[in-house]
C-alpha cells in the first residue's frame, strides 16, 4: 500500500497545483466576444446621444428667439454624458437608482402571492428570503471549500495512512464543491478549471480504488 499511497499523494499535489491555473473570467464573466459587443453597444449609445445634442444645437441656431425657453428647460432636465452610458446598453439617469434586484425581489415580481412568506413587512425579510439572497454568493465560496478539503486530505495522508475512507469522503465532497463552484456573477469557466476537475476526478477514483483494496483480505493483497 505504500506505493499506492505515494501515487495518491502525488495526484493530490497535482490537483492542488491546478488551482494556480486560470479558472474563471472576471468582469461579470464576459468573454472577449461579449466585451467587444458591449463596447460596440456603448459606442452606438454615445453616438446617439451626440446626435441628439447636435440636433438640439441646430434647432437653437435656427430659432434664437426660443433660447430663454430652452435654457429654462435645460435647468430641470438631467444632462446625459458619455460617462452615464453603461456597457449593458442602458442609460444611467442621475437621480434614478440602477441597483440590481435581489433574488427575493425577482421572485416576488414573478409570484406576488409569495410576498407574505418572503417580505411580510416593509424593510423586513424572512429567513428563507435571506437564504435565497445569499445563495448566489455561496457558489463563489465553494471553490474555497474545495481547496480546503484537498488540503485536509493531503494532511491526513501524511498523518494517518489508514484513514482512507475519510480521505475518500472528503475528496468526494471536494469534487461536488468544484462542480457547483462559480465565480461571483456566474462567469464562464476557463481551461484551468477543467484541468483541475479532471485531476480531482482521477484522484478520487484512485483513492476509492485504495478503499476497495483495503477491504480485501490481507492474503489477497499482492506484495509491494
Amino acid at each position: 500500500m505504500r506505493k499506492h499511497l505515494r501515487i495518491s499523494k502525488g495526484l493530490n499535489w497535482l490537483t492542488l497545483l491546478c488551482f494556480f491555473l486560470p479558472f474563471f473570467y472576471t468582469g461579470c464573466g464576459e468573454s472577449a466576444e461579449e466585451k467587444a459587443a458591449a463596447e460596440k453597444a456603448k459606442a452606438d449609445s454615445i453616438a446617439a446621444v451626440e446626435s441628439i445634442h447636435k440636433q438640439a444645437s441646430i434647432t437653437d441656431t435656427i430659432k434664437p428667439d426660443q433660447n430663454s425657453i430652452s435654457s429654462s428647460t435645460n435647468d430641470t432636465t438631467p444632462v446625459i454624458t458619455e460617462n452615464d452610458v453603461t456597457t449593458d446598453n442602458t442609460l444611467s439617469i442621475p437621480g434614478i437608482s440602477n441597483d440590481p434586484k435581489s433574488t427575493t425581489q425577482k421572485i416576488i415580481e414573478r409570484f406576488p402571492f409569495l410576498k407574505p412568506l418572503l417580505t411580510p413587512k416593509e424593510n423586513t425579510v424572512t429567513g428563507i428570503a435571506t437564504v435565497l439572497d445569499v445563495t448566489p454568493y455561496i457558489l463563489g465560496c465553494l471553490i474555497f471549500i474545495c481547496f480546503l478539503f484537498l488540503i485536509l486530505t493531503l494532511i491526513i495522508k501524511y498523518i494517518d495512512k489508514n484513514a482512507i475512507r475519510t480521505i475518500g469522503l472528503l475528496e468526494a465532497l471536494a469534487f461536488v464543491c468544484l462542480i457547483f463552484s462559480d465565480y461571483p456573477l456566474l462567469s464562464e469557466k476557463l481551461w484551468g478549471y477543467w484541468v483541475g476537475l479532471f485531476f480531482l476526478l482521477v484522484l478520487m477514483i484512485y483513492d476509492f480504488y485504495l478503499i476497495f483494496l483495503s477491504k480485501r483480505p490481507v492474503s489477497e493483497n499482492p506484495p509491494q
